[in-house]
């Protein structure tokens, strides 16, 4: 039976040329100019409203399918009707043979959605088409191909709208000739894992033992994250994480998504898919490692500012940064312009006198000032909470001064030397959050040289 059918396709591919050529007399009877003389009422009222002159013959089809009218436009007694019905068939024929060949061809990534939902509506036609032709519902004549019986044309376009169906379900992408990317995982394996501890360092940013630390605190606080929805294995944590901070400690060339899906044997679609789980999954400890310090903690810091530097009842410093982006964001780019010309996210970092970061702001436009952005700050907004009685901290001049706030004296209050000498002081001791700042960007380079790929998903 097989090889009677592929029999029957090559004849039937044979006569597509025919079937193209169809008499330009046909297409002077539109085939929708029929079908209308067929609606009731109320399958006017049930048809879509949403310019029928837009719609292909495919799909008006298969709404009159639905609707059971073709076996009114079967009747022998209607010659238009069945004049338009055949060359409807002829013109669904060419197609199915030409998209045969053209699945196999280069195509778009946007065309594969209506490329299926076009084989499906075929696929429906002539499965009913199929069906009236097995109960002799359907006009002896209608596929006119010499030497090869109706139902046997039938089965054949039908068969081969199946199997181009079938093989374009199976695919990912319509492409057969793409290039093949050789690609080796043997690097992590064999380089990265056996390095000493300055080339692991130089690679991930990070100490080993500081490497086995927060993969311990993803697989026991975000394992949720790296669990796929649908029950589909996924990529190892600690290679996911590896690829993240491989990421997050280059930049250039060297954390281009291709140069790190090639390092690590993946595709570019998983490196972009691990940093994103990585950066959910530290959201998600940002909380539990990044904690403000309880009251016990701000007295040891007040003292140690007060017997160093003579400032009494300061538990640390904060300052305003900024996170280049990697290209102008589509949406508002005006807000993202900061002072320095560039497009970045502004954020807030508090820390202690020992450099440890004790709260940060973030998610601000580049154009937000520094002063905004700690408005949003919970310290600020609950100082009753977060501060002893008479405790403050340390910033510069472009903070927003208060009770809970010192900053340095403006030039037109600058005036004596003691004032002066006080800037000096403050200076010194509110460097260390410029410190703090400087040991973040330059331990993962590549936020700071502008490599975030888009503002909302951070």
């Amino acid at each position: 039976m097989r090889t009677v059918l592929e029999c029957q396709a090559a004849t039937a591919c044979g006569e597509a040329t025919k079937l193209r050529e169809f008499p330009c007399r046909a297409r002077s009877f539109p085939p929708l100019l029929a079908f209308r003389a067929h609606r009731t009422a109320e399958e006017e009222r049930s048809l879509p409203r949403s310019g029928s002159h837009k719609q292909s013959v495919r799909s008006r089809l298969r709404i009159y399918l639905s609707l059971g009218t073709l076996r009114t436009l079967c009747a022998p007694r209607e010659p238009y009707t069945l004049y338009s019905l055949h060359y409807l068939c002829c013109h669904l024929t060419s197609v199915v043979l030409r998209d045969r060949a053209f699945a196999y061809c280069r195509m778009a990534r946007g065309l594969r959605k209506p490329f299926i939902a076009s084989l499906r509506t075929r696929v429906l036609v002539f499965t009913l088409l199929l069906a009236m032709s097995e109960s002799r519902a359907l006009p002896p004549h209608l596929f006119r191909i010499p030497g090869v019986p109706q139902v046997d044309t039938i089965r054949v376009v039908w068969m081969v709208s199946f199997q181009t169906l079938a093989v374009v379900s199976s695919r990912r992408y319509l492409t057969a000739t793409r290039r093949a990317r050789h690609k080796c995982a043997d690097w992590y394996q064999n380089v990265l894992l056996r390095s000493t501890n300055d080339q692991y360092r130089s690679y991930m940013r990070m100490h080993p033992s500081t490497f086995d630390h927060v993969l311990s605190l993803l697989r026991c606080h975000a394992v949720d994250v790296f669990a796929s929805r649908l029950g589909t294995a996924q990529l190892a944590l600690d290679v996911q994480l590896a690829i993240a901070l491989y990421s997050f400690g280059h930049y250039g060339n060297s954390s281009r998504v291709d140069a790190v899906a090639d390092l690590f044997g993946v595709s570019s679609g998983v490196v972009v898919k691990s940093t994103r789980r990585v950066i959910r999954g530290l959201n998600r400890l940002a909380p539990r490692e990044i904690p403000w310090p309880n009251a016990e903690r701000r007295a040891a810091e007040a003292e140690w500012a007060a017997e160093t530097f003579c400032f009494e009842n300061c538990i640390g410093a904060t300052d305003g940064t900024t996170f280049p982006l990697a290209y102008q964001p589509a949406l508002h780019p005006w807000s993202y312009y900061d002072r320095k010309g560039r497009y970045t996210l502004n954020a807030v970092v508090t820390c202690d006198w020992h450099g440890y970061i004790t709260n940060i702001v973030q998610g601000c436009t580049g154009a937000a000032p520094d002063a905004f952005v700690q408005t949003l700050s919970n310290w600020h907004r609950f100082p009753h909470i977060y501060l002893s009685a008479g405790q403050c901290l340390l910033g510069d001049q472009g903070m927003k001064y208060s009770s809970w706030v010192i900053g340095p004296y403006l030039r037109p209050q600058l005036t004596t030397s003691d004032r002066r000498n006080f800037n000096y002081q403050l200076a010194r001791l509110r460097v260390r959050s410029e410190h703090t700042i400087g040991v973040l960007k330059a331990r993962f380079a590549e936020r700071a040289a502008g490599a975030f790929e888009r503002p909302e998903r951070l």
